[in-house]
């Protein structure tokens, strides 16, 4: 998605948040009676140590697409990647540690 549009511009009713390069999976599924489905997601799925599951729940309807944004699942949270960390240094009773990390929100 385009972080400018999700993260910092403020969102109107019926606003859209996806355009024609948002990442997205676009499937047929072929029922006869109402189906209750959960749709699970992992990310970032290239930190697996980080990576944690949002899922959400709906109906699907037989004969009724799911129009507009279809279905978007927030996955809330931080990938946190410790990049260098020096040795304590102990000042008084204290330990000052200085670390550099590469924080990215979900």
């Amino acid at each position: 998605g385009n972080s400018e549009v999700i993260m910092i511009r403020p969102r109107s009713r019926f606003g859209r948040i996806t355009d024609s390069a948002t990442a997205g999976f676009e499937t047929v599924i072929d029922i006869d009676e109402p189906r209750l489905i959960t749709i699970e997601v992992e990310a970032p799925y290239g930190m697996k140590p980080n990576m944690i599951k949002s899922s959400t729940q709906l109906w699907l309807i037989p004969g009724k697409d799911i129009v507009g944004e279809g279905v978007i699942v927030e996955v809330p949270g931080f990938s946190v990647d410790v990049a260098a960390a020096a040795k304590a240094d102990l000042r008084g009773s204290r330990a000052v540690i200085p670390i550099q990390a590469r924080i990215v929100m979900i």
